[in-house]
């Protein structure tokens, strides 16, 4: 499946807890992530969860992004240049996928040094 003007339009809008505009294209089979830009940067969370997404590529700028959730896909594969077109981005949710070290990527190394600000991982011994 495609992500598609008339898909955007007809997903379910909404404010989340921390009153981010979202959307959300959850459970419509979208095996490739293209045509965000269709969403003219309106969201700061964009929830594709429970698809069929296998690469995490192709994103379109999007400045006002702040959480892209993408729970119960296939991702595999996070290519190294994704986060310079999100540059807001602060949440990334990839449980229930199948990337095996996030260490292999020196981006994701930096963002979740930022993510982890909790007492607890500020302990000598805490390792993420």
């Amino acid at each position: 499946m495609r992500i598609t003007i008339d898909m955007i339009n007809e997903a379910e809008q909404s404010r989340n807890p921390v009153l981010e505009n979202t959307i959300s294209l959850r459970g419509n089979k979208i095996s490739v992530i293209e045509n965000l830009s269709i969403t003219k940067d309106y969201f700061e969370c964009i929830d594709l969860s429970d698809n069929e997404i296998i690469k995490l590529n192709n994103i379109p700028y999007l400045k006002k992004l702040k959480t892209l959730i993408l729970c119960n896909n296939k991702i595999a594969r996070i290519d190294a240049d994704i986060f310079d077109n999100l540059p807001n981005l602060n949440s990334l949710v990839l449980t229930n996928n199948k990337v095996t070290n996030i260490y292999l990527y020196d981006h994701i190394y930096i963002l979740l040094s930022h993510f982890f600000f909790f007492p607890f991982c500020n302990i000598k011994k805490y390792i993420f």
